[in-house]
């Protein structure tokens, strides 16, 4: 292994090199499919929607994965987890890395919440990739690594966030403690993305626990998708433990860590849809 760390390929041919990924179908994990299909890594993209799972899929054929495999998974429900670990275990591919991408946001306040909303959200976001990264840990490859998509909320408060900015300080408590355990064997990367131009604001979670079916102004002004996978990945292939992704967020989570009053002065005055 060299200076760039357990994703370096410099050395190891990318056809040995298989990458799970698990919201495949659309957004930064639709962007990070097509990165690794670029670099020759054969794939194994998940994601709920099979159709535009195979579209992704067909994509990064055509960009050059030399074998790309679409499969179900619901990260809401444990048989689901189950059956999809067991189908990529059966594939016998040389497994290099696994991108727990998938997620759902949320806008409601902590007060107007639907409890099994909650639940629900806490499941896919957090216990789910848990379960399915305990089911694939053992295959991993020496020297390969675990990529995990937080957000800016995994770092600090907003509002109307609750409980996805809980899922992911969880991911971050859960994935940066593996770190330090599997630190000889893997890195473990935690990226924060702001804004991003995805469908996130439509598939959020509203109070009564039904889709928030809008696309805010923030996402529509968002970070490209393809150049927030491109910073992830190179951040992810030198090793990095964390990577921030941001615009003005970069701001706020300054001010978070050294200004606090100034942060909730700032968090209270930007729209949070």
């Amino acid at each position: 292994m060299n200076n760039d760390g357990a994703m370096n390929q410099g050395s190891v041919d990318p056809a040995q090199q298989g990458i799970v990924i698990t919201g495949a179908s659309s957004g930064i994990g639709e962007a990070l499919a097509l990165e690794a299909a670029r670099r020759g890594h054969p794939l194994v993209l998940l994601a709920r929607r099979q159709d535009e799972l195979e579209r992704v899929a067909r994509q990064c054929r055509d960009l050059g994965s030399p074998r790309c495999h679409a499969l179900h998974l619901d990260l809401g429900d444990n048989a689901s987890i189950e059956d999809c670990a067991q189908q990529i275990l059966a594939l016998n591919l040389p497994l290099h890395g696994l991108i727990n991408n998938a997620g759902i946001s949320q806008r409601s306040t902590a007060r107007n919440a639907d409890a099994d909303s909650e639940f629900h959200l806490m499941h896919v976001n957090y216990l789910g990739p848990v379960r399915l990264t305990k089911r694939l840990l053992p295959s991993l490859q020496n020297g390969g690594g675990i990529l995990v998509i937080s957000s800016v909320v995994g770092l600090f408060p907003f509002p109307q966030r609750s409980s996805y900015a809980a899922s992911k300080h969880a991911l971050h408590g859960y994935f940066e403690t593996m770190a330090l355990e599997e630190k000889s064997r893997l890195r473990i990367t935690i990226a924060c993305p702001g804004r991003v131009r995805t469908n996130i604001s439509l598939n959020a979670l509203a109070s009564d626990g039904r889709s928030h079916n809008t696309m805010d102004p923030g996402q529509v002004g968002g970070l490209d998708p393809a150049h927030c996978a491109r910073v992830i990945w190179t951040a992810w292939k030198a090793g990095r433990g964390r990577v921030l992704v941001a615009r003005g967020e970069k701001i706020l989570w300054w001010l978070y860590r050294f200004i606090p009053p100034l942060f909730v002065k700032l968090a209270l005055r930007v729209s949070p849809v």
